[in-house]
């Protein structure tokens, strides 16, 4: 599916890399706080979600 249609891949990617930046950086403004970095966490799991979409085509 994500190797025949490379705008829904990059549709993907885009989504969830700035959605992951955006998760990050709103659990910094926690510091201190367990929100903060469940938040966080949120957000690097999207951003290595991103990085799954982007290597989709290259698994042999």
């Amino acid at each position: 599916m994500f190797k025949s249609d490379s705008k829904l891949r990059i549709i993907l990617i885009l989504l969830s890399f700035l959605g992951g930046l955006a998760l990050v950086f709103l659990g910094w403004t926690f510091t201190g706080e367990m929100v903060g970095l469940i938040i966080m966490l949120a957000g690097v799991v999207l951003l290595l979600l991103a990085l799954l979409f982007y290597n989709y085509p290259y698994k042999n």
